[in-house]
């Protein structure tokens, strides 16, 4: 048997080290790719508001300037950021432009039901996914594994054809509704 050693101990401490250390600039990159799609996807939410659900209500530049004043976004991006960022870590996620009620309520309020659905989903696919890894461990470079790798990226990547994902998220928005009614 195999004695786990004193520089097998230091290697996993800098493996560790090193995981934990590139975690940090990741998350940055995340947030940062977020905040850009939540800001730029949707156009300017200040001309969102003002143009009302239909987008057909007539507002004057001076209205605009104001709620964009009012809104933080007459500042440059870097600044936008910072503030989101800012708030982020704070567990402020802001207001509702729809409610006009403050998000992090109904985030409280949905958490444990998304926390359910992810830890059933996750032990679901593990269920899964085990048996056909050691299946395919067991016939390496064979038919079986080359179709069992197949399966399995086929069902774990949304392609945009039948492959369930579509329907799974369609099935999501309905049970959601279900939930909130």
């Amino acid at each position: 048997a195999y004695a786990f050693g004193f520089t097998d101990r230091l290697a996993m401490q800098a493996y560790l080290a090193k995981r934990l250390l590139l975690f940090i600039p990741t998350l940055l990159l995340d947030s940062i790719l977020v905040f850009v799609v939540l800001r730029v996807l949707p156009g300017d939410p200040a001309v969102q508001i003002l143009s009302g659900q239909e987008g057909l209500q007539q507002f004057t530049p001076e209205q605009l300037a104001e709620l964009q004043a009012k809104l933080g976004t007459d500042r440059s991006l870097a600044a936008q950021y910072g503030s989101w960022l800012w708030n982020m870590l704070h567990l402020d996620f802001g207001q509702s432009f729809s409610y006009d009620a403050p998000v992090w309520p109904d985030i409280k309020d949905r958490f444990p039901i998304t926390l359910e659905l992810a830890i059933f989903a996750s032990l679901l696919a593990g269920l899964g996914a085990s048996p056909l890894g050691v299946w395919s461990a067991a016939n390496r470079d064979k038919i079986s594994d080359h179709l069992g790798r197949i399966f399995t990226v086929e069902h774990a990547v949304p392609s945009g054809h039948d492959d369930g994902f579509p329907e799974g998220i369609i099935g999501e928005m309905g049970h959601g509704q279900r939930l909130l009614c």
